[in-house]
């Protein structure tokens, strides 16, 4: 990429050296062609450090605050089952107010006497300073080959002795390096702002997105729109579909999925449609009995060539009291973005389930 840049560099300072009639007459123009190779160059490397340096540490900090929420989840289920009401309080609390503001604290509040939760917060902010470690060290590994581009053009300039270019290779070299190699900034992903207390990039985190179906506490979800369906409880007993005389019920529920709630069809067989309305994780459950007297069935190869990831650790059992046998329900989640929209039917029978807390 360096060579490639160069040799852009070297024919603008070419026709710069040797310059047509018209050119001498209006030197300006030269400046302003050395003004649009630098922002062009620029636009490209901004582009670099916004893929492999801000994406790949707001793509971190966004499963830290998952992990945040899971890990407050399974210590209020510890706590309420010692009997430790007020920490299992003080845990819902935290879990509340976090799903509403989004904002991972700096630091903890004297108020804040849960001995779990400060144990909580003291793992997830090592992780966060780990991130900014390997985001600087990212930040300043991209920087020593763009400015590396840069120093070689302004060597060239000066040398050519055209001075002012070179001065406007060196503004944006000291623009660069203010910019990315400020771990504030560099952490921030915005290569103009003005540097700011490392701590900022702790206390306003990538926002995650907004749970699902209008609540507001526990894992974090897309917010979505099912067709036909309404939401039960996901629990032991439940019943999720009747077919004439035989009702199938819910046998075994994972414990990280008690409390949930699933999308009940209001017709057997109907395929599952629904429509993403907001950024973010959507949990999606299938019967391993994928075509099924249809020829036109999602297959779970497909589920996965479209991003749908199987959690091996999550399966739902059901029954029925009129027939022998269970069927095996697999849990997969995939990353959503707002607008899309999907229709699954994996088999004739019982149509996929989304999970929702």
């Amino acid at each position: 990429m360096v060579a490639v840049l160069l040799f852009a560099f070297n024919a603008v300072a070419r026709a710069q050296e040797n310059p047509s009639p018209a050119a001498a007459a209006a030197p300006a123009e030269a400046k302003t062609e050395m003004q649009k190779w630098i922002e062009a160059t620029d636009a490209q490397w901004q582009a670099v450090f916004q893929r492999d340096v801000t994406e790949v540490r707001e793509a971190e900090v966004k499963k830290l605050m998952l992990q945040y929420l899971n890990m407050l989840e399974e210590a209020i289920g510890r706590a309420s089952k010692a009997g430790d009401l007020k920490g299992a309080l003080a845990l819902r609390d935290e879990q509340k107010r976090f799903g509403e503001t989004q904002l991972f604290p700096e630091k903890d509040d004297a108020a804040d006497t849960a001995a779990a939760l400060k144990e909580i917060r003291t793992a997830i902010r090592a992780h966060l300073a780990k991130l900014d470690t390997d985001t600087a060290v990212r930040a300043k590994a991209l920087h020593a080959k763009y400015d590396q581009v840069l120093a070689q053009a302004q060597l060239q300039l000066t040398q050519a002795k055209r001075l002012d270019d070179a001065l406007l290779v060196q503004t944006k070299r000291d623009e660069v390096a203010a910019a990315w190699m400020t771990p504030a900034a560099a952490a921030a992903g915005n290569a103009n702002a003005p540097a700011t207390p490392p701590a900022a990039a702790v206390q306003k985190p990538p926002a995650p997105p907004k749970v699902p179906f209008g609540t507001k506490a526990g894992p974090v979800f897309a917010k979505v729109e099912a067709e036909e369906v309404k939401l039960v409880p996901l629990s032991k007993g439940e019943q999720h579909t009747s077919r004439g005389p035989v009702i199938i019920m819910w046998e075994s529920i994972p414990e990280s999925l008690q409390g949930y709630q699933f999308t009940k069809a209001k017709s057997e067989g109907v395929p599952l449609r629904f429509t993403v309305l907001t950024d973010g994780l959507v949990y999606l459950a299938c019967t391993t009995r994928f075509g099924l007297k249809l020829s036109d069935a999602t297959t779970e190869a497909e589920l996965k060539r479209k991003g749908w990831k199987k959690h091996k650790d999550l399966v739902l059992h059901d029954y029925s009291p009129q027939q022998t046998g269970r069927q095996v329900w697999n849990v997969y989640s995939r990353e959503c973005k707002a607008g899309e929209k999907f229709t699954y039917r994996n088999e004739q029978y019982l149509a996929p389930i989304l999970l929702v807390k």
